[in-house]
């Protein structure tokens, strides 16, 4: 598994140095054991991020609330990988700004 601490840092700098607007993962939830999704935008904003058995949700389902034009790092496991190469197939969403 990831180390979070790593993908916090990358993260971080995908957002500082401008190559994504957004990086959407997970957050600690309000309800215990449950996480939920988190958007980031501020690097100083990627410690919130976790990873772990409390992460349920399929985060593929926002991207078609998220504008057409926001460039976006996306923290998928196998699930979402799988639902973002159908969205893609599908034509509705377009990979390169995913």
């Amino acid at each position: 598994m990831v180390e979070i601490q790593a993908l916090r840092d990358a993260a971080g700098k995908l957002i500082s140095e401008k190559k994504v607007d957004m990086v959407l993962g997970f957050r600690k939830g309000t309800i215990p054991m449950r996480a939920q999704p988190a958007f980031i935008k501020r690097p100083s904003d990627t410690k919130k991020l976790i990873l772990d058995g409390f992460c349920q949700n399929n985060l593929a389902v926002f991207l078609h609330d998220i504008p057409k034009d926001t460039k976006i790092a996306f923290i998928c496991r196998g699930c979402e990988s799988r639902a973002v190469r159908a969205l893609a197939i599908e034509h509705q969403v377009k990979r390169e700004k995913r």
